[in-house]
């Protein structure tokens, strides 16, 4: 199955199970689980993409799965804009997170 249809389909079974799917803002609260391996996690604007054939890469989870090289994959100029101080106290340590899971 291409993985455009098979997004097509999470995102009919996760719409007909009455789960909202349209707050992308929760899908990158799960993203600490994506980037432990622990769940793949999609978020709103993927699975729409996906399901009809457009590329489309979602940089926060990139980030999140690689925080040590995250000031490299956002660039000097986008840190700059929001300030290196705020990237450093407020993005970064957010990015490093992972979800405590219980084993």
């Amino acid at each position: 199955m291409p993985d455009g249809e098979m997004a097509a389909g999470a995102f009919d079974i996760a719409v007909c199970k009455g789960i909202d799917v349209g707050e992308q803002e929760r899908c990158h609260l799960l993203v600490g689980l994506d980037a432990a391996g622990t769940l793949p996690v999609y978020n709103y604007i993927q699975l729409v993409s996906q399901s009809m054939g457009l590329p489309y890469e979602d940089e926060y989870k990139e980030w999140k799965r690689a925080p040590d090289a995250a000031k490299e994959i956002i660039g000097a100029e986008r840190i700059a804009k929001v300030g290196v101080e705020f990237y450093e106290r407020a993005i970064l340590p957010e990015l490093k997170k992972r979800p405590a899971l219980n084993k």
